[in-house]
């Protein structure tokens, strides 16, 4: 089976599974819904839309989720921040890219020791774009920000990251996946043709990356970053596979 570092398989049919939203630094806040659950350390697992860090009080905390066997997570912009910042080649362009990066509240990446910044950039890199979970005879999608418009099966786009090469001809690929917004702007218009949220080769996906009041459901995809860091928001976790 090909199965390139941006696309990852997830089985899962021992214990429970809850896609998270993206976190952002509230570790606490995410202990605290998984206390709400009553979640088994042992046998459930948790896959986040991504952006585990920047803006919150514990991005760290949170980054090291990514150790734990019973947590999954895609790769979110914020991460890539991080990873982007390491791949400047001038001096300029890192602080210019430094002061862009904390500007969006990635401060805390820049009281570490490099050492430290280089070995999480190294595992940024390591993160996956999309995750494929197979459970309980339903497969899910989990994805940061946007399924480009080209691709209308979960598949095709699995298939085109499973044999994903970083050169300039798929660049763009990896931007529309992390910063676009266009499937979640679309869902938040009533009028959008229901059509187009419909991908029919698996049961639900879900995507972070842009805000909502609460999560949206159009067709068969799921919009559950409902701002945990911000001052009204809060993280959303669901249960999936039951």
């Amino acid at each position: 089976m090909i199965q390139s570092k941006y696309s990852k398989i997830v089985i899962n049919n021992k214990g429970r599974t809850f896609i998270a939203g993206d976190l952002h630094g509230c570790y606490d806040d995410f202990l605290y819904k998984l206390d709400e659950v009553n979640f088994n350390y042992d046998e459930d697992i948790v896959i986040c839309t991504g952006d585990l860090v920047d803006r919150g009080s514990k991005s760290l905390d949170c980054f090291n989720l990514i150790y734990k066997n019973w947590f999954y997570t895609t790769r979110g912009n914020h991460e890539h921040f991080c990873l982007e910042y390491t791949k400047q080649n001038t001096q300029i362009d890192k602080i210019n890219y430094r002061n862009f990066h904390i500007n969006n509240g990635g401060e805390w990446f820049y009281k570490l020791p490099l050492d430290v910044q280089l070995h999480i950039a190294n595992e940024i890199e390591n993160l996956p774009l999309i995750i494929t979970l197979n459970t309980n005879n339903k497969s899910f999608g989990i994805i940061h920000g946007n399924i480009p418009n080209e691709f209308k099966s979960w598949h095709d786009l699995k298939n085109k990251l499973d044999n994903y090469k970083e050169d300039s001809d798929n660049s763009k690929l990896l931007e529309n996946i992390l910063y676009s917004r266009t499937k979640a702007k679309l869902a938040m218009d009533i009028l959008s043709d229901e059509n187009q949220f419909i991908f029919p080769d698996i049961n639900e996906i879900y995507f972070g990356h842009t805000v909502v009041n609460a999560a949206i459901k159009r067709g068969n995809l799921n919009f559950i970053d409902t701002g945990c860091v911000f001052k009204h928001g809060k993280l959303t976790l669901k249960e999936v596979g039951v």
